[in-house]
């Protein structure tokens, strides 16, 4: 768990700065002079600080020549912080829009944060995917995902989830098989594989809280995007027939469940088509 200090420092704030403000929180008003004789920092540096929490909204300064400083309520400080935060974002969004797309980038990336990882992955669902997105997930990086996968549903993406637990998302083509939940047992640690229109893909494996990355990677490759599209359904589907046996289905029901299965030769799934378009264009050259 982070320690006060060290959540400021998250926050923006340099060492200092945070130093300052941890220290007049709970105290009467001082002078920038007091309160570097209090930490031991050097006075010069201290009212530099001074001036910067009270440029942030963190700390109110006296008018006068004494210059009492007084810090600003956590809550008060945070909500302003927020707002300005909200706002910086949304002008960032409307600029930085308006730039030109980088290339097309096919690398395979490491992602190391579990905040970071997850963003992307609601990015994936909610934002980028135009057809077919395809969610396996153990239950706790699941819940995590619920919102995202419904919102996709509700504009029209299909999508398929392949659950380790009995669950209903609105919209979305669960999978469970009872032998799945034991799955995350075994592993002692949380899979989570996404997949979206073969175009893009990420997979991780993170700890029991979903705190900690283990390993983690996100790519735009159109190849491995497409193998793993294929791979996650045919796991989807394979789920559906250990359903179907476990219920005692008979024969027309296994064979709907895999007439219903999507081959790439039964559907045009748009990295599918984009690979093969490229490879189409240079033999022809």
């Amino acid at each position: 768990m982070l320690t006060s200090l060290q959540l400021l420092l998250e926050l923006g704030f340099n060492e200092l700065e945070a130093e300052v403000y941890l220290h007049l929180l709970p105290n009467p008003p001082a002078t920038a002079y007091a309160v570097g004789k209090a930490l031991g920092r050097p006075t010069a540096n201290v009212y530099k600080a001074v001036d910067v929490l009270a440029h942030r909204g963190a700390v109110l300064i006296e008018e006068g020549e004494n210059r009492q400083c007084r810090a600003v309520p956590v809550a008060e400080f945070l909500r302003q912080a927020r707002a300005s935060f909200n706002e910086l974002t949304a002008e960032a969004e409307r600029r930085l829009g308006s730039l030109l797309s980088a290339p097309p980038d096919e690398r395979v990336y490491r992602i190391e944060s579990s905040e970071q990882l997850f963003e992307r992955a609601r990015t994936m669902l909610e934002i980028t995917v135009k057809k077919i997105a395809i969610v396996d997930a153990f239950p706790e990086a699941l819940e995590k995902l619920t919102a995202s996968i419904e919102k996709a549903a509700a504009r029209g993406v299909e999508v398929f989830v392949e659950s380790y637990r009995p669950i209903k998302l609105k919209g979305a083509k669960v999978a469970y098989a009872a032998i799945a939940s034991q799955a995350p047992e075994a592993w002692g640690s949380v899979q989570m594989n996404v997949v979206i229109d073969g175009r893009e893909h990420l997979l991780a494996l993170l700890s029991k809280d979903c705190a900690q990355v283990h390993q983690a990677v996100w790519s735009r490759s159109l190849y491995l995007s497409c193998l793993h599209h294929g791979g996650r359904l045919c796991e989807h589907t394979l789920l559906r027939l250990m359903d179907a046996a476990d219920r005692s289905a008979d024969g027309k029901v296994l064979c709907r469940i895999l007439d219903e299965h999507r081959f790439f030769v039964k559907d045009t799934v748009p990295g599918q088509k984009e690979l093969f378009s490229r490879f189409a264009s240079r033999s022809k050259k």
